[in-house]
């Protein structure tokens, strides 16, 4: 019979159920094989039917009174390809969710764990707790309520943490008999990373989804539709993790702390009201920050420094009590289509020895100067809007030498450009169109 181990090792690989890195016993160890992948085989087929009857109920459930088809929300997606979906809330009276001895004293939550998942699993942990029981390229779905742990939370492997999109946004849309409301995570602070490697898992998708591990390369889940509220957020190490739709609001300290070489995805997110900067990029970071709103930070909207490089496309940047957005060291990050504006200082500083991209972004209405260039910055700043800043449209000093040309400078109170350098200034004119700004000694109206 071994000569037909590789066709039942192929079938056991191909069933929609089963997880890289964890075999049918897992006594053995992440790496080990089964003795017999037949056994393992016909072992797994009762453990697939029951998961395949899970997701087609809960398709069915994603579908309107008239059976029109919706969206399949994120967590469907990740079943279909083989993950178990959870359901966590809190349990009816609050008394139950003080303490337990089993939690450190951390307030319990119950757990709904997925028909036919393996293992046994306790029905009443602590919010860690939960998240230590999903196994590698699982779900969370958290309904409407209040989630609070007293220590550090930390994701170290790749799962996807959502709002329960059966609840609804409104009392109106919900499909369960629960209030609607968000989901809010509450502890001192929440880290992904941190010491998590499994080689039997993929390098992270380019959504840095749960597809990956927190090796090289790796993704470190995804966290959608939920308010996170603390001390900061924190990306380390070198991993991908992902942040969609999210509230991260009111925190001790910065909203999204990104570091070491991690390569975080950041989606359509609310960052506001957090006491220091709402993003800091620094170490070896990069990543993408696409569509989020940065706005009434108690400091700096974005602060980049080290050598972060990465992509901030199409975000609003906006409100923040310093600076809109703040670049240092020998970072080269690339800003497109943002809107910086009603900061209560400059709109965007540049300074050290970073290498800047800003293309295709509006720049108006900031305290201070539109765009600032200083130390021995450069970069490309091309085909931007600056206008209407309470200080000039852009001032460049020191050794800064940007290429700056195509931008549409006007209508800053105190005039549209200015520069140490004169010849460098008189260069810019032709490249720009500098017009209607209020005069100022020694700069262009």
């Amino acid at each position: 019979a071994a000569k037909h181990e590789p066709l039942w090792r192929n079938l056991y690989l191909g069933m929609r159920c089963w997880r890289p890195g964890q075999w049918l016993y897992p006594e053995m160890g992440l790496e080990a094989q089964p003795k017999s992948w037949k056994i393992a085989y016909q072992a797994r087929k009762g453990i697939e039917r029951d998961w395949l009857h899970l997701w087609e109920q809960e398709e069915r459930f994603m579908q309107g009174a008239t059976g029109a088809p919706h969206r399949v929300s994120n967590a469907l997606q990740l079943a279909r390809v083989g993950g178990f979906v959870h359901r966590m809330g809190p349990w009816a009276s609050e008394s139950l969710a003080i303490q337990s001895s089993t939690s450190g004293g951390m307030a319990v939550y119950k757990v709904d764990w997925a028909r036919g998942s393996p293992g046994v699993r306790p029905s009443r942990v602590s919010l860690q707790q939960a998240l230590d029981l999903v196994d590698p390229g699982e779900t969370l779905l958290l309904a409407p309520g209040v989630y609070r742990s007293d220590a550090p939370i930390r994701i170290i492997k790749p799962m996807l943490i959502q709002r329960d999109p059966f609840y609804g946004p409104n009392v109106a849309e919900a499909r369960l008999p629960t209030p609607a409301g968000p989901a809010v995570l509450i502890a001192p602070y929440f880290q992904f990373g941190g010491g998590f490697g499994n080689a039997s898992w993929k390098a992270g998708g380019s959504d840095g989804g749960p597809s990956g591990g927190g090796g090289p390369g790796g993704g470190l889940g995804k966290i959608v539709g939920l308010t996170i509220m603390g001390q900061h957020i924190s990306f380390c190490a070198n991993n991908r993790p992902s942040l969609q739709d999210n509230t991260l609001f009111a925190n001790e300290q910065a909203g999204i702390l990104v570091s070491g070489r991690s390569r975080p995805v950041l989606r359509v997110n609310t960052i506001q009201g957090n006491q220091g900067p709402g993003l800091v990029c620094n170490g070896e970071a990069a990543g993408s920050f696409l569509g989020n709103a940065i706005t009434g930070n108690f400091g700096p909207g974005i602060t980049i420094a080290g050598t972060t490089e990465g992509t901030f496309e199409g975000n609003k940047i906006q409100i923040n009590k310093q600076s809109g957005v703040m670049v240092w060291g020998e970072s080269a990050p690339a800003l497109t289509h943002n809107l910086i504006a009603e900061n209560a200082d400059a709109g965007l500083v540049v300074g050290e020895s970073a290498q800047i991209t800003i293309t295709q972004n509006t720049v108006y209405k900031n305290g201070g100067t539109g765009i600032v260039f200083g130390d021995h910055a450069g970069g490309v700043v091309h085909t931007n809007e600056i206008r209407e800043n309470q200080a000039l449209g852009m001032l460049i000093t020191g050794h800064a030498r940007p290429d700056v040309r195509e931008n549409k400078i006007k209508n800053n109170a105190e005039g549209g450009m200015n520069a140490d350098n004169l010849e460098f200034l008189r260069d810019a004119k032709a490249l720009n169109y500098v017009y209607a700004n209020a005069e100022a000694s020694g700069t262009w109206t």
